[in-house]
């Protein structure tokens, strides 16, 4: 019986392997620290280039090589993080766990998280609240773990406010315009958009970074109170995020 087999897996056990990249075995600590410092470089060294009188100086030159270099080195880093798997509790409350669950989605994507199909698919709400399976890079994950209760707080605080105010105006109408038995059949889908439209628009700043620059939104001025309260709020209330993290201070809508 020929024994080459055998010698060709004990000379591939002995062959000399090419040593992985130093980055590898590095503790993923020490590789996020350095992410950090890297990118508060690359924006510093971005605001030199652009302060820069001339373009072709060399001052503005250093500035660009070094950016690339920092580009490539934060691409690489990245590239070799983990992905951790977390879990985000939905509330089914009032009826609005679909809601809720479309936000929650939208937002984990803003901020690079990820959430698979099936994993919405699986999210369902006939025995009450539910929980939503996302994964983000390990850069990432934390910061998304700790707005994302802030963020489902903060979506129903404005919802609950707006239709408390709502359903205030409606009591101003005339008797012919509802019965007093249909008050919360209208005050419902008004705070379902409200929910909607604040949620969507308070995703986009979140992942924006406090920037309220951004105008497309679901509908143009004028076309919907809900909307209008909605996108104003959102204004008011992004103000209270920082990229390290959610502080929650609740601003009230305007009466509409």
């Amino acid at each position: 019986m020929s024994n080459l087999p055998a010698l060709r897996s004990k000379a591939a056990r002995d062959a000399p392997h090419p040593a992985p990249p130093a980055h590898e075995n590095t503790p993923i600590a020490a590789l996020l620290d350095e992410l950090t410092k890297r990118k508060l470089r690359l924006q510093a060294a971005t605001a030199i280039a652009e302060r820069a009188v001339s373009k072709d100086s060399g001052e503005a030159t250093s500035a660009l090589g070094l950016a690339g270099k920092l580009r490539s080195r934060i691409h690489e880093i990245e590239s070799t993080l983990p992905f951790e798997g977390h879990t985000v509790v939905i509330p089914a409350r009032a009826g609005f766990g679909r809601v809720r669950l479309h936000l929650v989605v939208q937002l984990i994507r803003l901020l690079d998280g990820v959430v698979s199909e099936f994993a919405i698919s699986q999210t369902r709400f006939r025995h009450g609240d539910s929980s939503l399976s996302w994964s983000a890079r390990a850069d990432r994950a934390p910061l998304i773990a700790a707005i994302l209760p802030e963020y489902l707080r903060d979506i129903d605080a404005a919802a609950q406010q707006a239709a408390r105010i709502h359903r205030d105006y409606l009591k101003t109408l005339p008797d012919n315009h509802h019965m007093p038995s249909e008050r919360e059949d209208l005050v419902r889908p008004y705070r379902r958009t409200y929910m909607r439209v604040y949620g969507g628009s308070l995703a986009i700043r979140i992942a924006l970074g406090i920037d309220t620059d951004r105008t497309s939104m679901a509908a143009a001025p004028g076309e919907n109170a809900a909307i209008d309260a909605a996108n104003a709020v959102a204004d008011a209330d992004i103000t209270r995020y920082a990229i390290s993290g959610p502080l929650r201070v609740f601003a009230l809508p305007a009466v509409v």
